[in-house]
Formats: C-alpha cells, sequence, structure tokens
C-alpha cells in the first residue's frame, strides 16, 4: 500500500506503508522494506526443523512449520512479511536475497523489522558496505536475537539448494 502525505500545502510525499494485524502472544512478525531499487528482494526463514519459508514455499500459519510468508513483494519498496504463528524451540534463521540482482544491496535502503506481542523489539539496517546477494541478518533462538547483518555471496543456511524461479519471471 502506498499512502501520499502532505508536507505542506504545494507538496504531496508518497510514501510505503503497511498495515498489519497485531502479533499475538507467542508469535514474531519479520517485516522487510526497501527503496524503489532494486525490484525485488525475498525474505528468507529457516525454522528449527530446517524448513525454508521463503516465495517457493511459502509455509503455513496452521500447521508445521508454524511460519508463513504472508506478503511477497516483487515491484519495490515492500513490505515483505513473515509471521512466526508459534514460536518452536531452536534457532531460527533470517536473510534476505536480492532476487532482481540489478542494483547493490548496500545501496538498497532496505530495513528488517522484527515484532512480537510487544511491539517492536529490533530493527536492523542494510550495511553500507558488502558485496553479494545475501544480507544474512539474524538467528533467533527462544525469543533471543543474535545480529548477523552481513552481505554475502550466499546464505550460510541454503547450502547447495537450488531455488525454483519465481511465477510469471
Amino acid at each position: 500500500m502506498t499512502v501520499f502525505v502532505e508536507e505542506d500545502a504545494t507538496t504531496e510525499i508518497e510514501t510505503p506503508a503497511m498495515i498489519a494485524p497485531t502479533v499475538g502472544t507467542g508469535q514474531v512478525r519479520i517485516v522487510l522494506s526497501w527503496g524503489a531499487e532494486p525490484r525485488d528482494l525475498d525474505s528468507h526463514l529457516w525454522t528449527p526443523s530446517d524448513y525454508h519459508v521463503y516465495y517457493g514455499d511459502e509455509g503455513a500459519a496452521d500447521a508445521s512449520p508454524w511460519a508463513w510468508l504472508d506478503v511477497d513483494d516483487v515491484t519495490s519498496y515492500g513490505p515483505e512479511t513473515i509471521t512466526i504463528t508459534s514460536v518452536q524451540s531452536g534457532t531460527y534463521y533470517y536473510s534476505v536475497h536480492n532476487y532482481s540482482g540489478e542494483h547493490p544491496l548496500s545501496q538498497s535502503g532496505a530495513k528488517v523489522e522484527v515484532y512480537n506481542h510487544s511491539g517492536l523489539v529490533r530493527t536492523f539496517y542494510v550495511p553500507a558496505s558488502g558485496t553479494g546477494d545475501w544480507w544474512n541478518i539474524f538467528s533467533m533462538n527462544g525469543g533471543a536475537i543474535t545480529t548477523i547483518n552481513a552481505i554475502a555471496d550466499d546464505s550460510s543456511r541454503l547450502m547447495d539448494r537450488t531455488m525454483p524461479p519465481k511465477a510469471g519471471q
């Protein structure tokens, strides 16, 4: 959704916005947003059972893996949203992939916000330096978030798996 905000009587500012339901106890929402370029950044979450939630497998909210990609934006700005509906014991890993690859991640203005039932608990900004198509952002275990925040050529959790192309691309 885009919101138009009137700065003064002669200027309108167009800004992306998201309205989302509140996050319940035992839940976590991860929200990715970015600038006009690159067009398509993708959220990737690996659950403690090593289930990979992303555009190729959106997961499930009401069954295992108890996490799902509820919003997948492919036309700039975001948001891209993954919600963990029931946090399981073990370690989660969250990364962002520069799917379109036409602009460096370090210049994307990307931001990731992590929410729980109390509200916003952590904000991550893409590093201003680094090369590669992956932004490895954090791990989470028992609600404790460990910062990674590094741009790399791959995701350490992706291993040798091949991701399918997106529909229509």
